[in-house]
């Protein structure tokens, strides 16, 4: 018999478990889309199901479809891994800090996974991610309510710490000011 809930559905109960488990002073800075989309490159054999948690008001770095918090489940390529969550940032795009942010990203991520680093990964490639990946191999099906449990875990260790970051003090930039005595 097949199983009658969709990806979607995994995706809703995810989504639903991270928000319950969430302080409410969290859950009110964040938002997330209406419906999942659809990330494709069938030339990578990559389809997966993706929805994206990101803060009310975007600063800095976040855009909600290059730099948030998102719930995937699909296939990836020759990958097993049946879904993840993660914070995943395409840091160097323009409307993302064009690079700005990237270092002081990596840093957090970096400190955030050794909290858990047996369960989560971290890559700095195309983008800065942490995530944690459920294997078909291990999970049989994607687990909700742990990834939901995940989720809310990785938000609360590092939503923080990134608005400590992008409210700290103004840094220099690269370009100088001359100073001009005539």
């Amino acid at each position: 018999m097949q199983d009658p809930m969709t990806n979607s559905d995994r995706i809703g109960i995810t989504l639903q478990e991270s928000f319950r488990l969430l302080p409410a002073d969290f859950r009110k800075q964040f938002t997330h889309l209406d419906q999942p989309y659809v990330l494709s490159k069938p030339r990578k054999g990559i389809r997966i199901l993706k929805m994206a948690i990101y803060p009310k008001v975007a600063s800095g770095f976040w855009r909600w479809r290059q730099c948030s918090y998102e719930i995937g489940i699909g296939s990836c390529g020759s990958n097993a891994d049946l879904g993840a969550i993660g914070f995943y940032c395409f840091s160097k795009q323009e409307n993302c800090g064009d690079g700005h942010f990237t270092n002081d990203v990596w840093k957090i991520v970096e400190r955030v996974r050794g909290l858990r680093a047996t369960e989560f990964r971290s890559s700095h490639a195309v983008s800065i991610c942490l995530h944690r990946f459920y294997s078909s191999g291990r999970f049989g099906d994607f687990p909700c309510q742990l990834a939901g449990y995940d989720l809310a875990w990785l938000i609360e260790h590092s939503y923080p710490l990134f608005q400590q970051m992008l409210s700290g003090p103004v840094r220099e930039t690269s370009v100088r000011r001359q100073n001009h005595d005539d």
